[in-house]
């Protein structure tokens, strides 16, 4: 397996517990993404339940989004100047 397929698999990974771990700790953010998820299931039938469906999900998004801000798979980039400015 490359190196390059085990990263993805890792961030995969990262992505998927730390938006886990913040719909656990933030009860108001689950119970606002339940309800978001319920009406879409309302809508459509499980078997219609698709990636169009999902993408349909704009608090799920929000969500995710928040949780790869505050856990990012790149980690900290440090910085030197090596040049002055003025």
């Amino acid at each position: 397996m490359s190196s390059c397929s085990l990263w993805r698999k890792k961030v995969s990974s990262i992505r998927f517990y730390s938006s886990r771990y913040e719909i656990a700790r933030n009860q108001d953010v689950q119970k606002k993404l339940q309800e978001e998820i319920d009406e879409a299931f309302g809508v459509n039938k499980v078997e219609d339940f698709d990636y169009k469906t999902v993408q349909g999900l704009p608090y799920l998004d929000m969500v995710i989004h928040e949780a790869l801000r505050l856990y990012s798979p790149v980690g900290a980039i440090s910085r030197a100047c090596i040049q002055d400015y003025t």
